[in-house]
C-alpha cells in the first residue's frame, strides 16, 4: 500500500489540475504603463462592429485613472473581430501606436511582458514603446558594429 504523503499529493493534483485547466485561449491584455490614450483602439473597435466612430458602442471603453491621470483601456472583447491582420491579431492589436495591447494566451502574455522587462533594461525607448512594436536596436553595440573602428568618408574628409 502507497504511503499517503498529503503534502507531495497535493502538489501533484494541483500540477494535474493545471496542466489540464490551464487556459490556452487567446485575449486582448493591456499593459497600462505603455498606454498613450490616445483612443484608436476604442474608435476602431467601434467602426469595426458598428461602421460608425461611436466609442460606447465598441468592445473596449477607455477609463481615466484620477490617482495617475492616465486612459486605461477596458477590454471586454476575446479578440474574435471579424477583421484581423495575417498573423491573426484583432486590427486594435495591430493598429496600437505603442503595443499597448497584446493578444495571446496566458504564456505568450508573460512572455511578451517577460521581454519588455528585459528590453527595458538595456533600452529606455521601450519605457514607452514596445519591443515586439518596433524591433530595433538603437544603439547597437559596438562589436556589432564592424565598421565603428573605421571612419566614415565624411569623417575622413573633415579630419584631413
Amino acid at each position: 500500500m502507497k504511503n499517503f504523503n498529503a503534502t507531495s499529493d497535493l502538489w501533484t493534483l494541483i500540477q494535474w489540475v493545471g496542466r489540464v485547466m490551464k487556459p490556452s485561449t487567446k485575449s486582448i491584455n493591456v499593459i497600462t504603463e505603455l498606454c498613450s490614450g490616445c483612443r484608436g483602439c476604442e474608435l476602431l473597435c467601434s467602426f469595426v462592429i458598428t461602421r460608425e466612430f461611436s466609442p460606447g458602442k465598441g468592445h473596449i471603453r477607455l477609463v481615466k485613472d484620477d490617482h495617475q491621470a492616465i486612459s486605461i483601456p477596458l477590454v471586454t472583447c476575446s479578440g474574435t473581430c471579424p477583421k484581423a491582420d495575417p498573423d491573426g491579431n484583432p486590427l486594435c492589436v495591430t493598429m496600437c501606436p505603442t503595443g499597448a495591447l497584446i493578444y495571446g494566451n496566458e504564456d505568450e502574455i508573460v512572455a511578451k511582458r517577460r521581454e519588455l522587462l528585459e528590453k527595458r533594461a538595456v533600452e529606455p525607448l521601450f519605457r514607452v514603446i514596445a519591443p515586439w512594436k518596433y524591433p530595433f536596436p538603437v544603439h547597437p553595440r559596438q562589436s556589432d558594429n564592424r565598421e565603428a573602428d573605421t571612419e566614415s568618408p565624411v569623417q575622413q574628409s573633415v579630419s584631413r
